[in-house]
């Protein structure tokens, strides 16, 4: 027992006093249900001479451990509370190793004056897909940039991006990767490959899609469509313009590709997005396969002869092969887009449909306000020519789809005067009120725009107008807010003459102001006017003499359909009910001095 107690405080132990070895740390276990030492009695701590249970020892406490030279929070004595770590090291020491800081959010459109942001605009310009100077504004040519890039990326294992518009760490890293890659190429260029490969290579798909080519069209999209039809095996020259080859060899394509796929493309030399899709989609197999595909064409029209064209008058007649059905758009059917809809490809599909009707919008992928106008404008203009309603809703559904391709393939909307043929898309008001429309010119020689229907139902008046000696123009129009703001400001001494900006009928596309108007003209209008939809108010002003006067060359279109006569002129089918033009709304009264003094009472 003594030998015990004599080893396990070791009083007399020998030591080199020279160097203090460390001390070692307490053994003492934190968690009392896993003390494996129990303790001692206080009987037998008075034995052995030990401290009694709580009292203070006097010795000097011992360091704390360490690890890696940061030290550690001290472990406390049974039935003692632990002591608090004071100080930001021992802090840090027990919490472990800081936290990495927050990564900033991803880069999107929105964000301005940002030093990151100009980082991704020199990369994307370095690489060839932005074309302006790095600003630190994220726009949306920064954004249209991006999403061409993330569209396009693929990595060296296949990794792709997704393609949402937003700087992501991903984004980021492709593009730093493929800007070295690039300035690689750029430092090594490789020998380009003969021209005749050269054409054989690039994708031929959208031909058709985005401009609708015809003869005589030139630029870019002319260039491509001749080469894909070189790669077909025709023999014509890539020279930029729709020449009478060019058709030939299309109208050529389109009876071959007809009589061998089964399809159903008009042989009319126009190339379209059906023709064009089927152009691309023989030149991939002509590249694919050896045999070349006009070759299998022809081919397999000798084998299968057509019946003979109708003989010539005094020969024995043949009968006639059955009439062939009218051409059916091919249309890919999906959801139904609307304005706010986030499906960008598709939305930038049905713009680009648009511009192919003449419609001057931006395809910027956007389904706003502006694309929704342009589409309801087209869904009254098909409704009135083809006589299929469709509800002018500005909704894409499948019916609406397959008008558009329709439209574009027959050229229905050709049926507008040359002058009326481009929409443009404008911010009118009504009632105070901003609402996107369609105006279109108006062919008087002027620069006047009315909305749609109100174009065209002037542009019939005028021409049955000249027709009886009648003259006269329009001298005011369709005005924006600048322009109504300009006009109050130049009256704002003749009460009455202009009105609020955000209130006038000029902001509405409905109203015209006469001018060069003579007397037959006068007449004219006074007594036909209605019937193609426009009335005279009669508004009254102040003039400059103080005296109050009528409003007589102001004019405005009031029905929301196209009257008869307007019909009549574009050979349309008339209505059962022709509509009238709406009463004017009754210009209020002045009240005079009396009533005033009344009211005031």
């Amino acid at each position: 027992m003594a030998d015990t107690v004599t080893q396990l405080r070791s009083p007399t132990l020998p030591r080199d006093t020279s160097v203090a070895p460390p001390a070692p740390a307490p053994l003492v276990r934190e968690d009392p249900a896993h003390d494996f030492l129990p303790r001692l009695p206080a009987f037998a701590r008075r034995i052995f001479g030990l401290a009694p249970v709580g009292a203070a020892s006097a010795a000097a406490p011992l360091p704390p451990p360490s690890y890696l030279g940061v030290p550690t929070r001290p472990l406390a004595t049974r039935g003692e509370p632990r002591a608090a770590a004071t100080g930001p090291r021992l802090d840090a020491a027990v919490q472990g190793p800081p936290a990495p800081p927050t990564p900033p959010p991803p880069m999107q459109r929105g964000e301005t004056n940002s030093e990151r942001v100009r980082e991704l605009q020199t990369l994307l310009r370095d690489i060839g897909l932005l074309k302006t100077e790095p600003d630190g504004d994220f726009g949306r040519t920064t954004e249209r940039a991006l999403l061409d890039f993330q569209s396009q990326y693929s990595g060296a294992d296949g990794e792709q991006l997704p393609v949402t518009g937003v700087a992501d760490p991903m984004t980021m890293r492709a593009l730093r990767d493929y800007k070295a890659y690039v300035d690689e190429q750029r430092k090594n260029p490789q020998p380009q490959p003969p021209e005749e490969l050269v054409e054989m290579e690039p994708n031929f798909d959208g031909i058709g899609a985005v401009q609708v080519l015809r003869l005589n069209a030139t630029g870019p999209e002319v260039t491509r469509a001749q080469k894909m039809i070189r790669a077909l095996g025709y023999d014509i020259e890539v020279t930029g313009v729709f020449d009478e080859p060019t058709r030939a060899a299309v109208a050529d394509f389109q009876s071959l590709y007809t009589l061998a796929m089964g399809a159903q493309l008009e042989p009319d030399g126009v190339l379209g997005p059906n023709t064009g899709a089927s152009m691309a989609l023989a030149a991939r197999r002509t590249r694919e396969s050896p045999t070349n595909w006009l070759e299998y064409a022809r081919r397999y029209r000798a084998e299968h002869p057509q019946p003979s064209p109708a003989p010539e008058p005094g020969l024995p007649q043949q009968p006639s092969p059955e009439p062939r059905p009218p051409v059916q758009p091919q249309v890919r059917t999906g959801p139904a887009l609307r304005q706010g809809s986030s499906d960008r490809a598709a939305v930038t599909e049905l713009q680009n449909t648009l511009r192919a009707l003449n419609y001057d919008i931006t395809p910027d992928g956007d389904f706003g306000p502006a694309t929704a106008a342009a589409l309801t404008d087209f869904q009254r203009l098909y409704t009135m020519f083809t006589g299929e309603v469709l509800v002018a809703d500005g909704v894409l559904g499948d019916s609406t789809r397959i008008a558009l391709m329709s439209a574009r393939q027959n050229r229905i909307l050709d049926r507008l005067p040359e002058a009326l043929r481009r929409g443009q898309v404008e911010v009118g008001y009504t009632r105070g009120t901003p609402t996107h429309i369609v105006v279109r010119a108006l062919g008087d020689g002027t620069n006047g725009r009315l909305e749609t229907r109100a174009a065209m139902a002037y542009y019939a008046m005028r021409a049955e107008a000249v027709q009886s000696g009648a003259r006269f123009q329009a001298g005011s129009s369709f005005r924006t807010m600048q322009n109504q703001r300009d006009i109050a400001r130049r009256y704002r001494n003749q009460p009455g003459r202009a009105a609020t900006p955000g209130y006038s009928t000029h902001q509405s596309g409905i109203a015209i102001d006469t001018e060069e108007v003579n007397a037959a003209g006068d007449t004219w209008l006074r007594t036909n006017g209605r019937r193609f939809g426009f009335v005279l108010p009669g508004y009254r002003y102040i003039n400059r003499d103080g005296h109050s006067a009528v409003e007589h060359w102001h004019w405005e279109y009031r029905v929301d359909r196209l009257p008869n006569a307007a019909r009549r002129f574009y050979g349309l089918p008339e209505l059962t009910q022709d509509p009238l033009p709406t009463a004017p709304p009754a210009a209020p009264r002045r009240a005079t001095r009396r009533q005033t003094r009344r009211a005031q009472r």
